[in-house]
Order: structure tokens, then C-alpha cells, then sequence
């Protein structure tokens, strides 16, 4: 059957005949079938747009303005809201034909794109269906134009060019993690407004890798070949996109401007090259390799990953060496770059040229290591995408940790004896449960991980000690911790030269447990200061694209400042982490949450109880939606239970003690201090608003008496409580009489602080 021939007398029927036609092909060849499919819709999508009266004139708050563009999956028009909750106009989309498959893909784009928070890419605004049951979404509206115009518009050099293109990897990097791919990377489906901010759009056709159900495609002009040859999604068709959008925004040409969808879709069919050597031949050689790898018309010799993608236009960026081009002669150029002034004095003191062979060599080094981490990602990737499937097992939203370990659990059952596999992918799921702030479950995986790092190499046996000690730490077991983590580091110490990143990670950690943790007083925290300024300045010379360790440095000494009493000082480095955080796409994370409760904790120090209190109602509401219940989202809450005491909120303060106490429980830890501090809260907040008596005071002083755990911890607890209450009611006999407890079962010094406030 000759493909063009019938495309050709498809095209003159009417649609209902052409869907019967296509069903006839189908059931002789689903090949040939898909691939017409596929180059109608291509066809459709050519033929010019005729204006057309809008749909609906308002839908729920959201006023109709005009259509101003049509997506793979629906149109999408310019909307306002008629009321003052969201004044800046939006962007509404709507299902184009209300059939049952277009409804499911747009519920589905829908349901990930709620998931996805990065500076980068479209936020998704609100949701609902039309009075005939069509589902609409709307999305935040940038006005602007694509980034290949923006760049002509303000005729920026290449350098920022690049950094602009960046900006766009960290967005499909970002999606990529999630296990979706976007399929219709190009020009047009981004905006960057007149400030610069950038957005990507349009996830109506994105999918997951390996789905063999996928059947749009996105525009001839930017996709693969092999997307037109029934291929199933995979990253490498992203980054062929990106190679082209790369192009475009280093040349300002835009391929396939001057065909149509249908030339170019019949080019891409017979697999050939979207760029001619002439084109590349006009950009700089390291540019031009790049996009030539990135745009190789067998998927397997392009980029593994956006990372790697990334790496390499960072390494152009940086003067350093970009990988799979030149020899030592080009590394040794790469040197000169970087090193103008050494470079002179290497050609005028031949003893020199020594030192920059050593560079050179130190160069290539550098370029291997920025491998790892792509190598790690990319022996995860597959699992990732289980974890993203199973969060949204049987149509339902589940917590990120139930996703995780539901992952971990398939793992454990595919690969029970395959120690090459399991170990690296549990070390990551282990340091991604260290990313959402559940150290106790990062150690239980390092836990079932253990029996298998005797097979692992030397790499991944440090490797593992160092993520095992992380996850220590969390949890407080500091002397378990340096254990694995002096593992850890007499590998990478004597490596250093090969593993230097990660030899920074490991001193980092030492300086944590032996320098930060151990600040108890004014000297400790100003020497813990001194350190963590050394490391950040290490880290910004060394490795300023590790955004999200020189983050966690910036939220350590903010910590260590708001601790010293120098609010100022510790809240201008906490708003350093959570830009940091922003721009790496982490604004959902944990870390950024424990960020914003430090930050909250130094407002209200400094007199800013308003603006904590709401700065903490927003911490607690979002780490309770993004990451489930958990200890640390329990300590926050314990913190707002104070501030809404201290402003007199007793009904709001008593319902988040009772929220906080049923987290604990499900998490298992009734008997933890945090949740015995939580008992003694609500024992406060019912005997101020008159639902109990006084004597639960008594029962807790009991209670922790008995307990088996912290039981020091929380005589404290219980003594304080009682001690501020009676207080504050002027009871002095029962007030002496809670002092004299403290000095009988605690100390008198503890005493002694009580009877001070």
C-alpha cells in the first residue's frame, strides 16, 4: 500500500468517510493506519484558521476575552476573573471536540500539571467543566512572544542566549524527573515576557516513556524522526527538540519555515537530518557538535538526558571543555580561555607548560565527573516513572512517599537477587526520601540496601555510606552517622582528585555533624558561621551549578545567624536558599519548607508576628498537600499551635493539636516527644477555653514519669507547660508547686530557668 497515494485520497473525503477508511486500513495494517492517522492530523493542523465566535461568554469566574491559540488538545482564549481574587488575566483551554478520548487526554494533562510546580513552567490556575460537561482548565498567561523572537527582538549576544536556553532545560529536566516527556518541544509552545521570565506550555500530547497508547505527535518541524515511525515516547525525542530549538535561538531561524507540516512530515517519515551542514557550519564548532549530538538521527547517539545536554552547553559556558570534541589540543585551548594570564606566563617559563598539562588533564577529569550524576539519573530513570505511575494509582493522587515506597517494594520483587541494579537505585530512592524530609524512611531503605554493597564497587559502596550517613543524621543517631560517613570518605579522600564534588559533599556533612549540630552557644554558632561561609565561597567558585547543595548551605547559616540572635542577617540568607530552591524547581520540596519555617521563626523573633504567623499557615498547608503527614510537618504545626496561642486563637489552635495528633498517629509515633509536646499544647488550649480542668497537667507529669522514652525530654515538657499556664493565670501555690517538681525530678537549674520567665 503506497502511503502518499492514499493519504492523497484521504484527504478529499469528508471526515466521517475518512474514519471509516482509516478503520478499514487498520485492521490490514495498524502501522500504515497510525502513520495516516498521524499525517491528517498534521494536514488538519495546516490549513488556515477562520475566526470563529467564542464558545461561552463566561465560565464559572472566568470571562471570555478572545481565542489566542489552539493546542494540540484544545483552544485556548484570553480570560479575566470577575472578581478580585486573581486580577491578572489568564490563559482558559478548552477540550476542541467533547469526545471521550480528547476528554480523557485533557483530564489527564490536566491531573499533571496540578503536579508540577517550577519557575519555569506554566502554573495551573483552576479547573471545571463547561454546562455541557466539556473540561476546561486555566493556566497563569504571560504576555510576550516565543523565545526565538525575543532573542531577535533585544538582539542578545550568544551568551545569554545559551543561559535563556538553560532556563528551558531545567523546565523539561524538571518534567523528564516526573516521568513524562512533553513531545512537542518547540519555539512556539514557550514565552518569555518583556522581564524575561520564561514559561513552557501546552502539555496537551505529552506521555510517558514507553507508552505504546500514544498516538498524536507534535509539529514535523521539531520532532524526531522516529516519532513519525511509530516509535513509543522516550527522552531522547525531547532532547532532539531541544537540539532544534537550540538552533533556532542561536541563528534565529526556525526550521521548516518556509514548508508546510505535510513537506516536513513526509522528510521526517524517511529519517532526514532537520539540518544541513551549511546551517551549523555558520555557528561556533563547540555549538554546532552540541546540536549535531542532540539532533543525531539515531536516538541512541544523541544526549542521554537533559543533563547531559545541560553539562555541555554549561561547559561552553564556563570555557571548559565540552565532551565528545577536540583532543588534549582542544582542552588544553579550553585552558588558555580560562587562564589568559597563566597561559603567557606558560609560554614565556617553560616550566609552566607543565602546570598546564596538568590543567589539562584536571580539565578532562572534570568533564567525567559531571558524568556521574547524569549516570546515576539515568539508572533510576525507569523507576522514577513506577513512582509517578504509582502516584497515581487507580485514578487517585497518592502521597509521595506512598508512591516511593510503593516503587521500592515492585523493585524488591523484580530484582530480588541483582545487586548491580538494586543497589544504586536504593540509594537514590533513599536520598529521594531524604529530599522530602522522612529521614526514618530513607534509613529503612539503607537498611534493606545494606546486604547488597559488598557486591557493589568501591564507588558505590562510598557512595552508599555517604547517602546512609545523611539519612543518620536526619534521624539524630550522629555517632551511627560519622561511622558511614568516615566510609565514605577514606574512599573519596583518596580519590579526591577524581571525586572532588563528592569529597566537598562528605566535608560538608563532617562539618554539619562535628561543627553546626555541636553550636551550643555564642562562640560555637560564630565559629559554625565562619565555616559554612568558607564552604558556600568554595562552592560558588567550584560548583555554582549545584544549586541545590549551595542552597541547603544558605539555609544552614541562616540557621546558624537566627540562632545567634541576628535576625536580620539569618533571614537575608534564608530568602538566598528559597530563590535558589525557586529557580532548581524545588518550591514544593521539603527543604523549602523547613527554609520558610526558619524564616517565619525569625520574623516572629523580631517582633513580625503577623507576617509569621501567615507565612506559617501557608508552610503547613502546602507540605501537608504536597509531601502527606510526617515528624517535621508535625514540628511546624507545633510552631503555628504557638503563634496562634500567643494571638489568642484558642479554636483554630486547637483543631491544628488535634490534626497534629492524628498525623502522629498514623505515622506511629504516639510516643514521640514532638507528639507528647503536642498532648501538653491541647491540655493548655482546653483548660483556656474551659473544656477541661487543670488537673490534665498532672496526668501528663504522670504520663512522662512512666514514659520509657525522652523521658527527661518531656518531665521538661510537661513541667513548662503547667508552669506558663498557672502563670499566666496568677496561681501562685500551683505555680511553686510546679518549681518544686522541676528541682525534685529535673534540676534545679531547670528550675531555676522556669521560675525566670
Amino acid at each position: 500500500m503506497d502511503v502518499i497515494e492514499t493519504f492523497e485520497k484521504l484527504v478529499a473525503l469528508p471526515a466521517a468517510q475518512r474514519d471509516v477508511e482509516l478503520a478499514a486500513i487498520k485492521t490490514v495494517s495498524p502501522r500504515i493506519a497510525d502513520t495516516l492517522h498521524k499525517m491528517l492530523f498534521v494536514y488538519d493542523s495546516d490549513k488556515p484558521q477562520h475566526h470563529e465566535p467564542l464558545p461561552y461568554d463566561q465560565l464559572g469566574v472566568w470571562r471570555l476575552q478572545e481565542k489566542i491559540a489552539t493546542g494540540g488538545s484544545g483552544n485556548i482564549y484570553l480570560v479575566t476573573r470577575n472578581d478580585d481574587v486573581h486580577k491578572e488575566p489568564a490563559a482558559l483551554k478548552l477540550v476542541k471536540q467533547p469526545q471521550e478520548s480528547d476528554t480523557n487526554l485533557f483530564a489527564l494533562e490536566r491531573r499533571r500539571l496540578a503536579k508540577l510546580n517550577h519557575p519555569n513552567i506554566a502554573r495551573l490556575i483552576d479547573g471545571g467543566k463547561t454546562p455541557d460537561n466539556t473540561l476546561f482548565m486555566v493556566v497563569e498567561y504571560l504576555k510576550g512572544c516565543d523565545p526565538v523572537e525575543y532573542c531577535q527582538q533585544h538582539q542578545l549576544p550568544q551568551r545569554e542566549r545559551l543561559k535563556l536556553f538553560l532556563r528551558i532545560c531545567e523546565a523539561v529536566a524538571y518534567l523528564h524527573s516526573f516521568g513524562l516527556i512533553h513531545r512537542d518541544i518547540k519555539p512556539e509552545n514557550m514565552i518569555v515576557a518583556e522581564d524575561g521570565s520564561l514559561k513552557l506550555l501546552d502539555f496537551g500530547i505529552s506521555a510517558e516513556p514507553g507508552d505504546a497508547q500514544t498516538k498524536e505527535a507534535g509539529t514535523p518541524a521539531y520532532s524526531a524522526p522516529e516519532v513519525w515511525q511509530q516509535a513509543t515516547p522516550e527522552v531522547t525525542q525531547d532532547i532532539y527538540s531541544l537540539g532544534l530549538v537550540l538552533y533556532s535561538l542561536c541563528s534565529g531561524d526556525k526550521p521548516g519555515r518556509n514548508q508546510s507540516n505535510l513537506g516536513l512530515l513526509v522528510k521526517a517519515m524517511f529519517a532526514e537530518s532537520a539540518l544541513q551542514h551549511t546551517q551549523l557550519a555558520l555557528l561556533p564548532g563547540e555549538l554546532a557538535a552540541i546540536i549535531n549530538k542532540a539532533c543525531a538521527t539515531h536516538p541512541q547517539q544523541r544526549y542521554s538526558s537533559v543533563l547531559a545536554l545541560r553539562q555541555d552547553i554549561e561547559a561552553l559556558l564556563d570555557k571548559r571543555p565540552v565532551k565528545h570534541y577536540g583532543g588534549m589540543a582542544y582542552v588544553l585551548r579550553c585552558f588558555v580561555r580560562r587562564n589568559p594570564w597563566g597561559s603567557v606566563l606558560a609560554f614565556t617559563v617553560a616550566c609552566l607548560l607543565g602546570v598546564a598539562l596538568i590543567q589539562g588533564q584536571r580539565a578532562i577529569i572534570e568533564r567525567d565527573q559531571l558524568s556521574r550524576s547524569e549516570q546515576r539519573m539515568a539508572v533510576t530513570k525507569h523507576y522514577l516513572s513506577q513512582v509517578f505511575r504509582n502516584s497515581l494509582a487507580e485514578g487517585q493522587f497518592l502521597p509521595a512517599d506512598a508512591a516511593l515506597e510503593a516503587t521500592i517494594n515492585d523493585l524488591l520483587s523484580q530484582l530480588p537477587n541483582n545487586a548491580t541494579q538494586l543497589l544504586p537505585v536504593l540509594v537514590e530512592m533513599g536520598r529521594l526520601y531524604q529530599d522530602m524530609n522522612k529521614p526514618e524512611h530513607a534509613v529503612a531503605v539503607f537498611v534493606k540496601a545494606e546486604p547488597f554493597v559488598s557486591q557493589g564497587d568501591a564507588y558505590q559502596q562510598a557512595w552508599f555510606y555517604f547517602g546512609y550517613a545523611e539519612a543518620l543524621n536526619g534521624v539524630n543517631r550522629d555517632q551511627d552517622a560519622t561511622l558511614a560517613l568516615d566510609k565514605a570518605a577514606a574512599f573519596f579522600e583518596r580519590n579526591q582528585q577524581e571525586f572532588n564534588y563528592e569529597y566537598f559533599l562528605v566535608r560538608k556533612l563532617s562539618n554539619h555533624l562535628t561543627v553546626v549540630k555541636a553550636a551550643r552557644d555564642e562562640a560555637g554558632l560564630n565559629q559554625a558561621i565562619t565555616r559554612l561561609t568558607q564552604l558556600i565561597d568554595e562552592a560558588e567558585q567550584q560548583y555554582p551549578n549545584n544549586t541545590g547543595t549551595i542552597a541547603s548551605l544558605y539555609g544552614s547559616l541562616a540557621k546558624s545567624y537566627i540562632l545567634n540572635g541576628q535576625w536580620e542577617a539569618g533571614s537575608a540568607h534564608a530568602n538566598q536558599a528559597l530563590q535558589l530552591m525557586q529557580r532548581d524547581g524545588l518550591g514544593k520540596s521539603s527543604g523549602y519548607f523547613a527554609t520558610q519555617n526558619l524564616l517565619a521563626y525569625a520574623m516572629d523573633s523580631s517582633g513580625k508576628h503577623s507576617e509569621a504567623k501567615q507565612l506559617l499557615e501557608e508552610v503547613v498547608r502546602a507540605r501537608r498537600q504536597s509531601l502527606g503527614p510526617s515528624l517535621f510537618a508535625t514540628a511546624e504545626i507545633n510552631g503555628l499551635i504557638n503563634l496562634k496561642l500567643d494571638a489568642g486563637e484558642l479554636e483554630e489552635a486547637k483543631q491544628l493539636a488535634e490534626m497534629a495528633l492524628a498525623d502522629m498517629q498514623t505515622l506511629a509515633l504516639s510516643e514521640h516527644q514532638v507528639a507528647f509536646g503536642i498532648e501538653a499544647q491541647l491540655c493548655e488550649i482546653d483548660a483556656l477555653l474551659g473544656l477541661g480542668s487543670s488537673t490534665c497537667f498532672d496526668v501528663l507529669f504522670n504520663k512522662a514519669l512512666q514514659s520509657e522514652l525522652e523521658t527527661e525530654a518531656k518531665l521538661k515538657t510537661a513541667l513548662q507547660s503547667a508552669y506558663f499556664y498557672f502563670s499566666s493565670q496568677e496561681d501562685k501555690a500551683a505555680t511553686l508547686a510546679v518549681l518544686e517538681k522541676a528541682r525534685e525530678h529535673v534540676s534545679a537549674e531547670f528550675a531555676g530557668r522556669l521560675a525566670s520567665f
